[in-house]
């Protein structure tokens, strides 16, 4: 039986029963779409008061010719991927605590879970968005590891790497924080600043990773590498060797892209979350110089056009959906508010606060 129901009380796979329109008549969403987390997000960001909705659980009666709706599909895909996702960080998770416990890198049982994942995102590539929501404060360590390894090997195919080294590039994102393993609990779990002592041993987690990783038999140089270089910089500000350009392997500069962008974009219990077009646009100006420019160039033009159709909400609290990506300002879109148009390339004042994933 269908009910009115405020946003607040909107349950997790609710059925929309009537189309949700804006206040200026635009459809949000069209009758039979299955609430996601991310579509109360949307409703809020609307400001939308109530929805007449079929609660879940309470199935209304289906003729045999029945299907189900497209929203459908797509929530009972959020859910196998949640799933999965939490499955997988559950197996990485073990190992890890393997390795911290002096034990060598069980990469067979970690290739077998996380293979099958990596071939997932490379066949669709906006699974890594998707991801961003599931990210859980508690367990960021393992999530970021995950999502920067899924990440790394899209680059890897953007940049034209060849296909022979992506699942190396893959565990290179994966395995580029493990020396914190190594690293007291207490620094490596601190909220604030460290202290300059602190921050010393904090950049030992680089020699760290190196040492547990080199010569594990499945992983090439480039692996270690990674770990080791990963806060190396272009201009020589990096550490822990100060290396510049050539020196920093390929795999290396690619995960210190990778490692400041889902960093940045993660919302954490000390800090907020920054959209991704925001953190784009300081890889793109903060960071000139130090990281590999043409791979942050790549990264970004093929990151942008993944979030097409997504809603998002501008600086001035107005809430649309991205309808085009200009390729040659992939980090200013054209925003569809309504029935209006406004082309962040041309409109300055304005910037992407939150993408509602």
């Amino acid at each position: 039986m269908a009910v009115n129901r405020q946003v607040s009380d909107v349950m997790i796979g609710d059925t929309l029963v009537e189309d949700v329109h804006s206040a200026l008549g635009g459809t949000i969403f069209k009758k039979g779409k299955v609430i996601t987390e991310r579509d109360i997000e949307v409703l809020k960001a609307f400001q939308i008061i109530n929805v007449t909705v079929q609660p879940a659980g309470q199935k209304e009666k289906k003729s045999s010719h029945d299907q189900e709706t497209p929203e459908q599909v797509e929530t009972k895909k959020d859910v196998a991927l949640q799933k999965e996702f939490y499955q997988l960080s559950e197996h990485i998770q073990k190992a890890f605590l393997q390795v911290k416990g002096g034990n060598n890198i069980p990469l067979l049982e970690i290739r077998k879970v996380f293979e099958p994942f990596v071939q997932k995102v490379l066949s669709q590539p906006d699974l890594v968005i998707r991801l961003t929501p599931l990210v859980q404060d508690a367990k960021y360590d393992v999530h970021h590891a995950i999502i920067v390894g899924l990440m790394a090997v899209l680059l890897a195919k953007w940049s034209r790497m060849p296909q022979k080294e992506y699942m190396q590039v893959a565990f290179a994102g994966l395995f580029h924080d493990i020396g914190k393993l190594r690293v007291h609990p207490r620094i490596v779990e601190k909220k604030g600043t460290l202290t300059v002592d602190e921050f010393e041993e904090m950049k030992t987690h680089t020699v760290n990773g190196y040492h547990i990783i080199n010569g594990t038999t499945g992983l090439n140089e480039g692996v270690a590498l990674a770990a080791l270089q990963h806060h190396e910089r272009m201009d020589g500000s990096g550490y822990p060797l100060s290396l510049r350009e050539e020196k920093i392997h390929p795999y290396s500069r690619i995960v210190a892209i990778l490692e400041i962008y889902h960093a940045m974009i993660s919302k954490r219990s000390y800090k907020k979350a920054l959209s991704p077009f925001e953190v784009a646009d300081h890889l793109l100006k903060e960071n000139f110089g130090k990281l590999d420019m043409k791979l942050v160039y790549t990264f970004i033009e093929g990151l942008m056009p993944l979030f097409q159709d997504y809603y998002v909400q501008l600086s001035n609290g107005e809430v649309g959906k991205i309808v085009f990506i200009n390729k040659s300002s992939p980090t200013r879109p054209m925003v569809q508010i309504d029935e209006r148009f406004i082309n962040l390339v041309d409109q300055p004042q304005y910037k992407i606060d939150k993408v509602l994933i």
